[in-house]
């Protein structure tokens, strides 16, 4: 007789441990995906220094939000991650580089919510804590990825293209955060 795997909230993948899973999160929780989508649309149309400082928010947040989600009872924060995607999105899509200081504070926020968000509650101890280092390194891998990616093609090389598809998607994004956070709340 077989029976069913336990079911999982965030979607890990079985046999590759608690970090790579934790690494993968951010890819596989379409609200924090969202989010850091959102986020580095708008990071990627600035200066490098701007997104080495929202990338310092950023981390400063996960680690703030992973230390304190057990604590919090790992809540569900995918409401407030849809509301800053959509805040993210908007800079971008409305091409505003906006202060760095703005920037940096929508990352910290950001990652904070992603913080609290990652924590698997049927974990504890080192399997925890694996989780949360994955998850801190691939929020902060994904958001430089696609930060420098959109920035090397808007800014650097100046292509019309890139800029009109970045605005595009960060339209996208909005549409997509506000009609999941309708849904959430509803």
């Amino acid at each position: 007789m077989t029976w069913p795997e336990a079911a999982r909230a965030h979607g890990s993948v079985a046999g590759i441990g608690e970090f790579y899973n934790g690494i993968l999160h951010p890819m596989m929780a379409p609200a924090h995906l969202l989010g850091l989508l959102g986020l580095a649309l708008w990071l990627g149309q600035g200066a490098l220094q701007s997104q080495r400082q929202a990338l310092i928010g950023l981390l400063l947040g996960l680690i703030a939000g992973a230390l304190s989600a057990r604590l919090a009872g790992d809540p569900d924060t995918d409401a407030w991650l849809y509301l800053l995607a959509a805040a993210g999105a908007a800079g971008a899509a409305i091409g505003s580089k906006g202060p760095a200081l703005l920037r940096s504070l929508l990352a910290l926020l950001l990652g904070l919510a992603i913080g609290l968000g990652s924590g698997a509650p049927s974990l504890s101890g080192v399997p925890r804590f694996a989780a949360f280092a994955g998850a801190v390194s691939g929020a902060c891998l994904l958001l430089s990825v696609l930060a420098v990616g959109v920035e090397e093609l808007v800014v650097r090389r100046r292509q019309v293209w890139a800029l009109h598809a970045c605005r595009i998607l960060s339209a996208w994004v909005i549409a997509i955060a506000l009609l999941l956070l309708a849904y959430a709340w509803r």
